[in-house]
């Protein structure tokens, strides 16, 4: 075989090679490649407590707690906001909430202007922090309006059976003069719930519902 030809005979098997390399995979083959992963889903971003729906810029943020107030693994923030105004002749008053934190917000659970007594608390009234005031437990909030010479404590307590916060207990404290001695005599007045009145709801408490109860239950104190 002369050179010429034998050189003709390998380029041509070189070329068919060269071909078979770069053809296209079959459709068979094709199927058989794992597709590329989807990307993972992200998670919803954490809910963030913006105060300043609750707390305007004539407001005072006197108290903020949270807890675990339902023994659930989420827990409940409360505040105290003193509302405030341009009108110096108005009396604002102090606003109790207990917020709830769901999947991506805040709620309101339960809220009362009067459980801190600020209208005629001078204490309230002026403080800039009432946060020992305010005492947190499981299913419980306590909170103690501090007078001079005086003190008046509402305890709530959540209800599974109305799912909401009711008044469990009242309870007053208070010296007066006495009248027949230059001494200040003092007494006790309480209140508790089913036996001295009926359900009330934290949004619904007034003092003013529970005021005959609590006299029916004075005595005198050392």
């Amino acid at each position: 075989m002369s050179s010429i030809r034998f050189a003709a005979i390998a380029a041509a098997l070189l070329g068919s090679a060269c071909q078979a390399a770069q053809a296209p995979p079959s459709p068979e083959s094709a199927s058989t490649t794992p597709a590329a992963a989807a990307p993972a889903s992200q998670a919803p971003a954490a809910a963030a407590l913006d105060l300043s729906q609750y707390v305007k810029a004539d407001d005072t943020l006197l108290a903020r707690k949270e807890f675990d107030l339902l023994g659930d693994g989420n827990p409940q923030t409360v505040l105290i906001v003193r509302h405030g105004g341009k009108d110096a002749s108005q009396m604002y008053p102090c606003q109790l909430l207990i917020l709830r934190k769901d999947a991506s917000a805040y709620a309101v659970a339960a809220s009362s202007d009067k459980v801190v007594e600020c209208f005629f608390n001078e204490v309230a009234k002026n403080a800039k922090d009432l946060s020992d005031n305010l005492k947190l437990s499981k299913d419980s909030l306590v909170y103690v309006n501090q007078g001079e010479k005086s003190s008046t404590t509402y305890s709530f307590k959540y209800s599974s059976e109305t799912s909401g916060w009711r008044l469990d207990r009242a309870e007053s404290h208070y010296s007066v003069p006495s009248e027949t001695s230059d001494d200040l005599d003092s007494y006790e007045e309480t209140a508790a719930y089913p036996k001295d009145f009926a359900l009330i709801a934290l949004g619904e408490f007034d003092p003013t519902r529970i005021e005959d109860a609590m006299r029916a239950n004075k005595q005198k104190t050392p």
